[in-house]
């Protein structure tokens, strides 16, 4: 039997949640994490307000901007970082360069000053979805009022793809953090996690903030009329062991399959043919 996928909240709310503020949320589709209009834009609508969906059981944060929910996750870093959530600068989008932009960095200052004591680096990761015409279809169907609950709209968890593409910022902003004796913390939920240490095989993890590399786990709980994050605990590792897992544990494919693809482009005459300039 088809398990259970589908929006899980747009703008905040539960789709099953039809309060004033819910309905008012939805019609202008509002991010009450951001304080502000939704930006997320969709190839298929115009504004694509959904934060999170139900999948197999879990409810997965799609936009990286779920987990700014009561600013919880920067209170909890600056505890664990700085031993109080007083007197912390919350700062966007900071550059690194030669490197990129990092998330957040959050900065403890003098309580009357305005110098900066220490400073940590956060950044999010939220979940990434395959076929996502069919989302678009459940969102579509949860604006028309339709029950979402028990449906299996066949969209897919691109986990694959989302640690393809973070895992280089891990190795170099790692490698950043290493030097200047910082933490990054990686923000993200369980499941997401859990991929990523399979797939890797990242065996060099440890409970709590030991090292540098540190991931903030958050799941998604549902607390009477809305989702509640849910820090579930830290795990950390030292950037040697990713150069390591990325290195040693994957799998290389085998070069005789890869070129008996080769040779079936060429009987499809699926090339180019280079041939010498004249003259």
């Amino acid at each position: 039997m088809p398990t259970e996928r589908y929006p899980c909240e747009i703008s905040g709310h539960p789709i099953d949640v039809n309060t004033t503020a819910a309905v008012k949320d939805r019609k202008r589709k509002w991010c009450p994490f951001r304080g502000s209009k939704c930006n997320k834009r969709g190839r298929l609508v115009k504004t694509f307000n959904v934060c999170s969906a139900k999948y197999d059981g879990h409810t997965i944060a799609l936009c990286p901007k779920r987990f700014l929910e009561d600013k919880r996750v920067f209170r909890d870093i600056a505890r664990a970082e700085f031993g109080s959530a007083h007197d912390i600068l919350v700062f966007s989008e900071v550059t690194m360069k030669g490197i990129g932009s990092c998330d957040f960095v959050l900065a403890k200052h003098e309580p009357l000053g305005d110098a900066i004591l220490d400073f940590t680096i956060v950044e999010f990761q939220g979940g990434q979805t395959t076929n996502t015409g069919k989302l678009v279809q459940g969102y579509k169907d949860a604006i028309r009022g339709k029950k979402l609950t028990g449906q299996h709209y066949g969209f897919g968890l691109n986990l694959y793809d989302i640690w393809k593409r973070e895992f280089t910022q891990m190795l170099f902003k790692g490698l950043v953090a290493e030097r200047w004796k910082k933490r990054i913390y990686w923000v993200t939920q369980p499941l997401t996690y859990e991929y990523l240490v399979e797939k890797y095989k990242l065996d060099a993890i440890s409970e709590g903030r030991e090292n540098r590399t540190v991931f903030a786990l958050y799941d998604l709980k549902r607390r009477g009329d809305a989702y509640r994050l849910t820090k579930t605990g830290f795990r950390s590792t030292h950037v040697n062991d990713l150069f390591r897992a990325l290195r040693h544990n994957q799998p290389i494919p085998d070069m005789k399959g890869f070129t008996q693809s080769l040779h079936r482009k060429m009987a499809k005459g699926s090339y180019l043919r280079l041939r010498l300039a004249a003259g």
